[in-house]
């Protein structure tokens, strides 16, 4: 690798790591890195691993949480439901699904939209809570965040 590519590389990956906290504590309780990898591109779909890095940034643990992939315009369509996941507070839990995401999803995350990753939880009071979690696209690694 020469010179001005591992300059480059560095400098994203510092710039990625001091965006991290920042894009918490716009309010967001839950932020993390996403990833891509065996993209296999149709007409009309995608079909993809994605990966994510979750990092709890609320006051509370999450036990049982619903993580769900989802369509931004129909909250209700999940292109990936995963496991029940717990995460602490202050901690970090990584996903993985295969997924298969409409053509004009594909086309936006490549203009570099956000993936909707909505956390489903129930708060100290029992009430059901969904958060979107805020995702930055990794660029480090070759296997996901």
């Amino acid at each position: 690798m020469d010179r001005y590519k591992l300059g480059r590389f560095l400098l994203v990956s510092l710039l990625q790591l001091a965006w991290f906290p920042v894009v918490a504590a716009e309010g967001r309780d839950f932020a993390g890195f996403f990833a891509v990898t065996n993209v296999v591109e149709s007409e009309e779909s995608v079909a993809l691993t994605f990966s994510v890095r979750l990092h709890n940034f609320g006051g509370a643990d999450l036990l049982g949480a619903r993580v769900r992939l989802v369509d931004p315009f129909d909250l209700e369509t999940d292109y990936e439901a995963f496991m029940a996941v717990d995460i602490r507070h202050e901690q970090t839990a990584r996903l993985i699904g295969e997924v298969i995401v409409p053509r004009t999803e594909w086309d936006a995350w490549s203009a570099g939209a956000s993936p909707w990753l909505i956390v489903e939880y129930q708060d100290p009071a029992g009430d059901t809570r969904l958060d979107r979690a805020e995702l930055v696209r990794s660029v480090v690694g070759e296997d996901g965040p």
